[in-house]
């Protein structure tokens, strides 16, 4: 039986992998091994596209990851050398690459014995460690762009639920970090020969963390896409559209009031630039909001660590700061 997780890249799809492979039923591969055979993908020429080192982000190409170029009779012999299967004796192949969501009814084909574990991250959570994890890659992304990559792998898992129906269980990456047994057990009851799985390490909450990097203007650049309150995206999504995902995946909208109550000036200089003063940040905004900006752009708005990330055609969000 092949086991495939469904896990967006940076969603948890490594916690998820080392707890099922605790279980004496499972055989493995090396992180990586199941996407070796796929690390022939083009270097994206679009700026838009943020490229990691050797995979490309598939919620950005998506055919590319449902083309037929690929030799199925080619990668079940390199994933078969991976799992070890002639020697293995353990009944259960597991392999979690991040396109397998927009390849889910591809693998189901090739490998008709299969089962599947799909994984979602609250949206503004998944946006950071995407934003943090690639923007040292590849400049130009938007936290607006982001939120397109969240809705598109949310809309594939549901329509892979849709399909294939009681071979995928779908959890969420917050119930398994803090109701990790419970979720284990709904694990094992989906697949009882998991039954043995256990807790390798200690489970860490990253969602704080990642809350505690965001500022206000990062809530409210997101919560403009959820809304529909934007034209610099990479895709539109409707209000409508984002409310029903959110709905279903039991999310809810953040509010500035979420990231407490710290000043919001002395919350934005302290973390992103400690050494300007205050009277420099109200200059920058005013320098935004009369959309007076000039290349080069000046050292001190560099450091405000501003200039990749807002120096946009529209700058209105002032209001929201102040």
């Amino acid at each position: 039986m092949n086991l495939f997780l469904l896990v967006p890249p940076r969603g948890g799809s490594n916690l998820l992998y080392d707890i099922i492979c605790t279980s004496k039923s499972v055989e493995h591969m090396d992180y990586d091994e199941g996407e070796k055979y796929f690390a022939d993908m083009p270097t994206y020429l679009n700026a838009w596209a943020p490229v990691s080192c050797v995979h490309g982000f598939a919620s950005r190409n998506i055919n590319f990851y449902r083309s037929d170029r690929y030799d199925w009779d080619r990668i079940r012999e390199v994933w078969g050398g991976a799992w070890n299967i002639k020697n293995s004796g353990r009944p259960i192949f597991i392999e979690k690459s991040p396109p397998n969501i927009f390849r889910y009814d591809i693998l189901a084909r090739e490998f008709p014995d299969s089962k599947f574990i799909g994984m979602l991250r609250n949206p503004y959570c998944q946006i950071e460690s995407w934003s943090r994890h690639f923007d040292g890659c590849s400049r130009g992304n938007s936290l607006h762009d982001y939120y397109v990559d969240w809705v598109r792998h949310a809309e594939w898992l549901l329509k892979a639920k849709k399909d294939l129906g009681d071979k995928l269980l779908l959890i969420a990456y917050e119930d398994l970090v803090n109701n990790t047994a419970a979720t284990m057990h709904q694990i094992y009851t989906f697949l009882p020969l998991l039954k043995d799985m256990w807790l390798p390490y200690k489970m860490k909450e990253r969602n704080a963390s990642a809350i505690q990097r965001y500022t206000y203007v990062d809530i409210n650049d997101i919560n403009d896409a959820i809304l529909d309150r934007t034209m610099f995206t990479i895709e539109r999504i409707s209000k409508e559209r984002s409310l029903v995902l959110l709905e279903l995946f039991r999310y809810d909208i953040w509010r500035e009031e979420d990231l407490g109550d710290t000043d919001c000036h002395l919350f934005f200089t302290t973390k992103y630039a400690p050494n300007v003063k205050n009277d420099r940040f109200f200059e920058y905004f005013k320098v935004m909001e009369d959309g007076l900006i000039h290349e080069p752009i000046p050292q001190w708005m560099e450091n405000l660590g501003l200039a990749y990330k807002y120096y946009q055609p529209m700058f209105y969000r002032r209001k929201y700061l102040c």
